[in-house]
């Protein structure tokens, strides 16, 4: 497949975001850049799943424009071959120069990663440089990581830290390069939803740091390296 010629305009470096919950890092990114501490840079579009989710309210409450958030009810259309086709040509309609998956449960189609090779990253709220691939893989979002996380570490005490990832989307779950991490100390005895509470302000700052990091390779060469 050929791939998406992406914009051309290289002062304002195009973001669009694919979620599927609350939102809050899509959240975070906006004030980033409504803040200026993300400098030329836009998020076209956000794409959602499901027009259920609370992320849409806490979007257009923190001020994002309600046009610009765009759902694909998923349930509703209850195929997958149609529900990836409107997915692509949403996305295609922007042409981004990153796509930003904060959130977002359903599995990337092959077609857009070939067509956006190298432009899609995703949150993920574990470690996923352990070998066994313990923290990654289909089924390993949100609350399940922290809870297998705790787990580990309560029988594994050389274990301590786990670690916030951003990494480039594959076809396979969370096997892609890994980009950046942060890291935060395990509290065995904290239960999984504190556990997640106190991570996800690193999630946050790990995600614009990358996003500003991939905007000024962007900016420098015109294009995104996965190097």
């Amino acid at each position: 497949m050929t791939s998406v010629n992406h914009s051309d305009n290289n002062n304002i470096f195009k973001i669009l975001i694919l979620i599927s919950g609350s939102a809050s890092t899509a959240v975070a990114v906006h004030e980033a850049i409504e803040s200026k501490q993300l400098a030329n840079i836009e998020i076209s579009k956000i794409i959602t799943n499901s027009p259920r989710i609370s992320g849409i309210r806490n979007l257009i409450r923190a001020g994002f424009p309600e046009e610009k958030i765009k759902a694909i009810d998923k349930k509703e259309i209850n195929n997958e071959k149609i529900f990836n086709e409107k997915l692509f040509k949403s996305i295609n309609e922007v042409r981004p120069d990153l796509i930003c998956q904060f959130g977002w449960l359903c599995k990337t189609p092959v077609n857009l990663i070939k067509a956006y090779q190298g432009k899609i990253i995703n949150q993920h709220p574990g470690p996923l440089d352990i070998a066994d691939g313990t923290f990654g893989g289909k089924g390993m979002y949100g609350i399940n990581v922290h809870k297998a996380v705790i787990d580990y570490a309560k029988k594994n005490p050389s274990f301590t830290h786990t670690k916030a990832t951003t990494h480039y989307v594959t076809e396979e779950y969370d096997e892609g390069e890994i980009i950046a991490t942060k890291e935060l100390a395990i509290d065995i005895n904290e239960s999984p939803e504190a556990f997640a509470k106190r991570l996800l302000p690193l999630e946050h700052q790990l995600q614009i740091e990358v996003i500003e990091k991939i905007q000024t390779t962007h900016s420098q060469s015109g294009s995104i390296s996965c190097s």
